[in-house]
């Protein structure tokens, strides 16, 4: 007679680190989708806008406006939920990276903008060239080396134009 074997492992949940870790990385990831979408959004308005007379306040380009509102709205609402789940992790390169971002995209004035964004650079730089660094690290050290052509795309785009037009009403 053959004797009862189970052929399933028994069942073991995830490590809280290794799960927190997980949600910090999926949705900084998905926060950068969405600053690429927002960015290109703001390049089809400039695009729309280059003369035209009214400039931002011409009802022509008004979908491009409400598109490139909506796309910095859902940056808004990743980067909280980015922001969440970095206030439960230990200090690692990715949380810190997450507040960087925050500091860049919460920024007020276009000198606020280039310090902040000379910061995150930096912190990229001095990270990614850490030694020995475990299979986990270098994920997210992946990321972070991903989050460059972001901060240049960020830079390349003019956050503080005016929205006043130039042609007189």
């Amino acid at each position: 007679m053959a004797n009862a074997v189970a052929i399933t492992r028994a069942a073991r949940t995830k490590s809280v680190p290794d799960y927190t870790a997980h949600i910090l990385r999926q949705r900084f990831v998905s926060l950068l989708e969405h600053i690429d979408r927002a960015v290109e959004a703001e390049r089809q308005l400039t695009w729309a806008t280059d003369g035209q007379p009214g400039g931002m306040c011409d009802p022509s380009v008004s979908v491009y406006l409400r598109d490139a509102e909506n796309a910095w709205d859902k940056v808004t609402d990743r980067l909280s939920a980015a922001t969440a789940a970095a206030a439960g992790e230990s200090d690692c390169a990715l949380r810190r990276m997450v507040f960087c971002l925050r500091a860049v995209l919460s920024s007020e004035t276009a000198d606020e903008f280039n310090r902040e964004l000379a910061a995150a650079r930096r912190l990229i730089a001095e990270t990614c060239v850490l030694p020995n660094a475990s299979v986990a690290e270098r994920d997210f050290y992946q990321v972070l080396q991903a989050v460059a052509s972001r901060l240049d795309a960020l830079d390349s785009i003019d956050l503080y134009r005016s929205g006043t037009s130039e042609a007189s009403f």
